[in-house]
Protein backbone atom coordinates (compact mmCIF):
# COMPACT_ATOMS: atom_id res chain seq x y z
CA UNK A 1 0.00 0.00 0.00
CA UNK A 2 1.39 3.33 -0.78
CA UNK A 3 1.05 6.05 1.87
CA UNK A 4 1.95 9.62 1.05
CA UNK A 5 2.02 12.55 3.66
CA UNK A 6 1.24 16.12 3.05
CA UNK A 7 2.26 18.94 5.03
CA UNK A 8 0.87 22.63 5.03
CA UNK A 9 3.67 25.00 5.56
CA UNK A 10 3.86 28.62 5.54
CA UNK A 11 6.99 31.26 6.32
CA UNK A 12 5.39 34.46 7.96
CA UNK A 13 8.21 36.31 7.84
CA UNK A 14 8.42 36.67 4.25
CA UNK A 15 8.22 39.89 3.38
CA UNK A 16 5.79 39.22 -0.16
CA UNK A 17 3.94 36.86 1.66
CA UNK A 18 3.20 39.43 4.32
CA UNK A 19 2.61 42.29 2.05
CA UNK A 20 -0.27 39.94 0.70
CA UNK A 21 -1.90 39.34 3.64
CA UNK A 22 -1.81 42.75 4.80
CA UNK A 23 -3.60 43.94 2.00
CA UNK A 24 -5.95 41.35 2.89
CA UNK A 25 -6.31 42.06 6.09
CA UNK A 26 -7.43 45.63 5.07
CA UNK A 27 -10.04 44.59 3.14
CA UNK A 28 -11.54 42.48 5.68
CA UNK A 29 -11.37 44.73 8.56
CA UNK A 30 -10.74 43.99 12.20
CA UNK A 31 -10.38 40.62 13.03
CA UNK A 32 -9.96 37.99 15.99
CA UNK A 33 -6.73 37.35 16.97
CA UNK A 34 -7.53 33.56 16.22
CA UNK A 35 -8.00 34.06 12.97
CA UNK A 36 -5.31 36.44 12.37
CA UNK A 37 -2.60 35.76 15.36
CA UNK A 38 0.82 35.73 13.99
CA UNK A 39 1.60 32.34 15.92
CA UNK A 40 -0.33 31.05 13.62
CA UNK A 41 2.30 31.59 10.67
CA UNK A 42 5.43 31.87 12.61
CA UNK A 43 8.37 29.33 11.25
CA UNK A 44 10.47 27.70 13.71
CA UNK A 45 11.82 25.01 11.22
CA UNK A 46 9.22 22.49 12.78
CA UNK A 47 8.80 21.47 9.37
CA UNK A 48 12.95 20.95 9.31
CA UNK A 49 12.24 18.47 12.48
CA UNK A 50 9.21 16.87 11.16
CA UNK A 51 10.96 15.51 8.57
CA UNK A 52 13.85 14.14 10.30
CA UNK A 53 11.29 12.29 12.18
CA UNK A 54 9.80 10.61 9.31
CA UNK A 55 13.16 10.11 8.12
CA UNK A 56 14.55 8.13 11.53
CA UNK A 57 10.91 6.43 12.42
CA UNK A 58 8.35 6.72 9.09
CA UNK A 59 10.88 5.63 5.97
CA UNK A 60 7.80 4.13 4.74
CA UNK A 61 5.97 6.81 3.47
CA UNK A 62 5.92 6.80 -0.37
CA UNK A 63 5.96 10.92 -1.12
CA UNK A 64 5.60 13.92 0.57
CA UNK A 65 4.06 16.85 -0.77
CA UNK A 66 4.36 20.34 1.33
CA UNK A 67 1.20 22.83 -0.01
CA UNK A 68 2.76 26.14 0.50
CA UNK A 69 1.63 29.84 -1.16
CA UNK A 70 4.33 30.59 -3.17
CA UNK A 71 6.99 29.56 -0.70
CA UNK A 72 9.69 26.81 -0.42
CA UNK A 73 12.17 26.18 2.85
CA UNK A 74 15.32 27.57 1.96
CA UNK A 75 16.99 24.55 3.35
CA UNK A 76 14.51 22.43 1.53
CA UNK A 77 16.98 19.75 -1.47
CA UNK A 78 13.78 20.52 -3.95
CA UNK A 79 15.65 17.81 -6.07
CA UNK A 80 15.07 14.96 -3.90
CA UNK A 81 12.65 12.93 -5.92
CA UNK A 82 10.72 11.97 -2.90
CA UNK A 83 9.13 15.31 -2.26
CA UNK A 84 7.29 17.43 -4.42
CA UNK A 85 6.53 21.53 -3.13
CA UNK A 86 2.41 22.24 -4.10
CA UNK A 87 1.48 25.99 -4.68
CA UNK A 88 -2.26 26.96 -3.34
CA UNK A 89 -2.94 27.68 -7.01
CA UNK A 90 -2.50 24.09 -7.93
CA UNK A 91 -5.20 23.35 -5.96
CA UNK A 92 -7.65 25.99 -5.15
CA UNK A 93 -10.14 27.78 -7.17
CA UNK A 94 -9.19 31.70 -7.91
CA UNK A 95 -12.32 32.56 -5.42
CA UNK A 96 -10.36 31.41 -2.73
CA UNK A 97 -7.65 32.63 -3.12
CA UNK A 98 -5.54 34.73 -1.58
CA UNK A 99 -5.60 32.29 1.25
CA UNK A 100 -4.29 32.66 4.91
CA UNK A 101 -7.15 30.12 6.26
CA UNK A 102 -5.39 26.50 6.57
CA UNK A 103 -9.41 25.30 7.87
CA UNK A 104 -10.11 25.85 3.90
CA UNK A 105 -6.92 24.69 2.05
CA UNK A 106 -7.60 21.33 4.12
CA UNK A 107 -10.45 20.34 2.04
CA UNK A 108 -8.54 20.53 -1.08
CA UNK A 109 -5.67 18.55 -0.86
CA UNK A 110 -7.47 15.78 -2.56
CA UNK A 111 -6.73 17.65 -5.58
CA UNK A 112 -3.17 17.46 -5.20
CA UNK A 113 -1.77 16.38 -8.62
CA UNK A 114 -0.33 12.46 -8.21
CA UNK A 115 -1.56 12.25 -4.57
CA UNK A 116 -2.07 8.43 -3.38
CA UNK A 117 -5.32 7.16 -2.23
CA UNK A 118 -4.30 6.52 1.09
CA UNK A 119 -2.19 9.53 2.81
CA UNK A 120 -1.12 11.40 6.32
CA UNK A 121 -1.63 14.50 6.77
CA UNK A 122 0.44 16.31 9.36
CA UNK A 123 0.67 20.67 10.07
CA UNK A 124 4.60 21.20 9.98
CA UNK A 125 4.58 21.13 14.12
CA UNK A 126 3.46 17.56 13.67
CA UNK A 127 6.27 14.74 14.39
CA UNK A 128 6.77 11.21 15.02
CA UNK A 129 8.76 10.08 18.20
CA UNK A 130 8.84 6.76 17.59
CA UNK A 131 9.17 3.84 14.70
CA UNK A 132 5.67 3.66 13.51
CA UNK A 133 4.70 1.33 10.42
CA UNK A 134 1.56 2.15 7.83
CA UNK A 135 -0.69 -0.64 9.82
CA UNK A 136 -0.85 2.94 12.88
CA UNK A 137 -2.43 4.51 10.25
CA UNK A 138 -4.42 2.00 7.84
CA UNK A 139 -5.73 -1.38 8.40
CA UNK A 140 -4.94 -4.17 6.42
CA UNK A 141 -7.83 -3.56 3.89
CA UNK A 142 -6.65 -0.01 3.64
CA UNK A 143 -9.27 1.52 6.51
CA UNK A 144 -8.37 4.85 7.97
CA UNK A 145 -7.35 4.13 11.57
CA UNK A 146 -8.67 7.23 13.85
CA UNK A 147 -7.06 8.14 16.81
CA UNK A 148 -9.70 9.90 19.12
CA UNK A 149 -9.76 11.91 22.21
CA UNK A 150 -13.81 10.43 23.27
CA UNK A 151 -15.62 7.90 22.13
CA UNK A 152 -18.70 6.36 22.44
CA UNK A 153 -20.30 9.28 23.66
CA UNK A 154 -24.33 8.83 22.99
CA UNK A 155 -25.17 11.90 20.55
CA UNK A 156 -23.09 14.61 18.52
CA UNK A 157 -24.85 17.63 20.85
CA UNK A 158 -26.24 17.40 24.31
CA UNK A 159 -29.84 16.41 24.74
CA UNK A 160 -32.22 18.73 24.75
CA UNK A 161 -29.50 21.57 23.96
CA UNK A 162 -29.83 24.30 20.59
CA UNK A 163 -27.12 24.60 18.20
CA UNK A 164 -26.20 27.93 18.92
CA UNK A 165 -26.38 27.10 22.87
CA UNK A 166 -23.31 24.71 22.96
CA UNK A 167 -21.74 27.26 20.44
CA UNK A 168 -22.40 30.21 22.07
CA UNK A 169 -18.68 30.71 23.99
CA UNK A 170 -17.02 28.68 21.80
CA UNK A 171 -13.18 29.44 20.03
CA UNK A 172 -13.83 29.49 16.20
CA UNK A 173 -11.47 26.36 16.34
CA UNK A 174 -14.16 24.86 18.35
CA UNK A 175 -16.92 26.03 16.49
CA UNK A 176 -15.61 24.78 13.21
CA UNK A 177 -15.67 21.24 14.86
CA UNK A 178 -19.45 21.49 15.89
CA UNK A 179 -20.08 23.08 12.66
CA UNK A 180 -18.82 19.84 11.24
CA UNK A 181 -20.66 18.00 14.05
CA UNK A 182 -23.70 19.44 13.26
CA UNK A 183 -23.85 19.16 9.33
CA UNK A 184 -22.94 15.38 9.72
CA UNK A 185 -25.81 15.25 12.20
CA UNK A 186 -27.85 16.73 9.66
CA UNK A 187 -27.54 14.33 6.81
CA UNK A 188 -26.99 11.20 8.54
CA UNK A 189 -28.99 11.48 11.72
CA UNK A 190 -27.83 11.14 15.35
CA UNK A 191 -25.22 8.07 15.49
CA UNK A 192 -23.85 6.33 18.60
CA UNK A 193 -20.13 7.42 17.80
CA UNK A 194 -19.08 10.78 18.78
CA UNK A 195 -15.11 11.06 19.16
CA UNK A 196 -13.01 14.57 19.17
CA UNK A 197 -9.68 13.88 16.97
CA UNK A 198 -6.51 13.54 18.56
CA UNK A 199 -4.45 16.49 17.36
CA UNK A 200 -1.91 14.82 15.27
CA UNK A 201 -1.00 13.41 12.30
CA UNK A 202 -3.94 11.55 10.95
CA UNK A 203 -5.09 9.15 7.89
CA UNK A 204 -7.52 9.83 4.85
CA UNK A 205 -8.76 8.06 2.06
CA UNK A 206 -8.52 10.70 -0.87
CA UNK A 207 -11.80 8.84 -2.82
CA UNK A 208 -13.80 9.08 0.25
CA UNK A 209 -13.35 13.14 1.00
CA UNK A 210 -14.18 13.62 -2.95
CA UNK A 211 -17.48 11.31 -2.36
CA UNK A 212 -18.14 13.51 0.69
CA UNK A 213 -17.30 16.66 -0.56
CA UNK A 214 -19.94 15.71 -3.36
CA UNK A 215 -22.79 15.40 -0.77
CA UNK A 216 -25.09 17.90 -1.95
CA UNK A 217 -25.83 19.79 1.54
CA UNK A 218 -22.02 19.98 2.24
CA UNK A 219 -21.31 21.00 -1.65
CA UNK A 220 -23.58 23.91 -0.69
CA UNK A 221 -22.37 24.61 3.10
CA UNK A 222 -18.77 24.32 2.01
CA UNK A 223 -19.21 26.56 -1.13
CA UNK A 224 -20.57 29.41 1.02
CA UNK A 225 -17.19 29.56 3.06
CA UNK A 226 -14.49 29.15 0.61
CA UNK A 227 -13.77 32.54 0.26
CA UNK A 228 -12.93 33.03 3.93
CA UNK A 229 -9.56 33.90 3.16
CA UNK A 230 -8.97 33.97 7.22
CA UNK A 231 -10.40 31.89 9.91
CA UNK A 232 -14.05 32.70 10.04
CA UNK A 233 -16.45 30.73 12.58
CA UNK A 234 -18.45 29.72 10.06
CA UNK A 235 -15.98 26.96 8.38
CA UNK A 236 -15.75 23.54 8.62
CA UNK A 237 -13.35 21.10 10.60
CA UNK A 238 -11.75 18.44 8.67
CA UNK A 239 -12.95 16.01 11.77
CA UNK A 240 -15.73 16.33 8.98
CA UNK A 241 -14.28 13.34 6.92
CA UNK A 242 -13.53 10.93 9.66
CA UNK A 243 -17.06 11.85 11.32
CA UNK A 244 -18.76 10.85 8.04
CA UNK A 245 -15.75 8.12 8.14
CA UNK A 246 -17.12 6.61 11.18
CA UNK A 247 -20.98 6.94 10.04
CA UNK A 248 -20.67 5.61 6.20
CA UNK A 249 -17.46 3.72 5.71
CA UNK A 250 -16.89 1.99 9.06
CA UNK A 251 -13.44 3.46 9.81
CA UNK A 252 -11.95 1.75 12.88
CA UNK A 253 -11.34 4.01 15.93
CA UNK A 254 -8.99 3.75 18.79
CA UNK A 255 -8.06 5.36 22.01
CA UNK A 256 -5.08 5.77 24.35
CA UNK A 257 -4.30 3.15 26.04
CA UNK A 258 -4.30 2.59 29.91
CA UNK A 259 -0.74 3.88 30.12
CA UNK A 260 -0.46 6.63 28.02
CA UNK A 261 -3.60 8.14 29.94
CA UNK A 262 -2.06 7.84 32.94
CA UNK A 263 0.69 9.23 32.17
CA UNK A 264 -0.60 12.43 30.65
CA UNK A 265 -3.53 12.63 33.24
CA UNK A 266 -0.70 12.98 36.39
CA UNK A 267 1.12 15.04 34.22
CA UNK A 268 -1.76 17.69 33.76
CA UNK A 269 -2.79 16.99 37.34
CA UNK A 270 0.30 17.98 39.22
CA UNK A 271 2.12 20.39 36.96
CA UNK A 272 1.73 23.84 35.61
CA UNK A 273 1.88 24.41 31.25
CA UNK A 274 5.25 23.38 30.95
CA UNK A 275 6.82 26.91 28.84
CA UNK A 276 10.68 27.40 29.53
CA UNK A 277 13.91 25.51 28.67
CA UNK A 278 13.74 23.43 31.31
CA UNK A 279 10.13 22.14 30.91
CA UNK A 280 9.64 21.46 27.17
CA UNK A 281 10.08 18.04 27.53
CA UNK A 282 7.49 17.46 29.83
CA UNK A 283 5.49 19.56 27.22
CA UNK A 284 5.79 17.39 24.22
CA UNK A 285 5.57 13.77 26.30
CA UNK A 286 2.07 15.00 27.09
CA UNK A 287 1.05 15.84 23.48
CA UNK A 288 2.56 12.57 22.58
CA UNK A 289 -0.45 10.51 21.42
CA UNK A 290 0.58 6.09 22.30
CA UNK A 291 4.25 7.31 22.25
CA UNK A 292 4.26 7.46 18.52
CA UNK A 293 3.22 10.90 17.93
CA UNK A 294 3.66 14.97 18.84
CA UNK A 295 2.40 17.89 18.10
CA UNK A 296 4.66 21.21 18.98
CA UNK A 297 2.60 23.72 18.93
CA UNK A 298 3.52 27.51 18.60
CA UNK A 299 4.09 30.41 21.05
CA UNK A 300 4.35 34.11 20.75
CA UNK A 301 6.72 33.81 23.96
CA UNK A 302 10.58 33.73 22.31
CA UNK A 303 11.72 31.92 25.00
CA UNK A 304 9.52 29.36 24.65
CA UNK A 305 10.57 29.31 21.00
CA UNK A 306 14.26 29.25 21.49
CA UNK A 307 13.90 26.41 24.10
CA UNK A 308 11.38 24.04 21.59
CA UNK A 309 13.95 24.66 18.92
CA UNK A 310 16.86 23.61 21.10
CA UNK A 311 15.03 20.39 22.27
CA UNK A 312 14.35 18.93 19.15
CA UNK A 313 18.00 19.75 17.69
CA UNK A 314 18.92 17.16 20.89
CA UNK A 315 16.09 14.71 19.50
CA UNK A 316 16.84 15.18 15.84
CA UNK A 317 20.34 16.40 15.36
CA UNK A 318 21.17 14.49 12.04
CA UNK A 319 20.57 16.32 8.74
CA UNK A 320 17.79 14.03 6.61
CA UNK A 321 17.91 13.49 2.87
CA UNK A 322 15.23 16.16 2.70
CA UNK A 323 18.06 18.97 3.39
CA UNK A 324 20.67 20.79 0.96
Amino acid sequence: MKIDLVYLWVDGSDEKWLEKKNVELEKNGKLPVEAIGKYRSNDNDELLFSLRSVKKFAPWVNHIFIVTDNQTPKWLDTKNSKITVIDLMEIMPKEALPCFNSTIIEFFIPNIPNLSEHFIYANDDMLFMAKTKQNYFFTKKGVPIIRARRSKIKNIFPVGQKFEEVTGNASIYDRNKLNSKKLVYDIVGDYNYCFEDSHNIDAYRKLDILNILNIPMVAEKFGKTIKNHFRDENDFHRILFHLFGVAKYDYKTVGRDFWTKLFQYLTFRFREQPIYTDDIKKYMSRSLFHKKLTCVQERSDARYTKSNHDYLMKIFPDKSEFEK
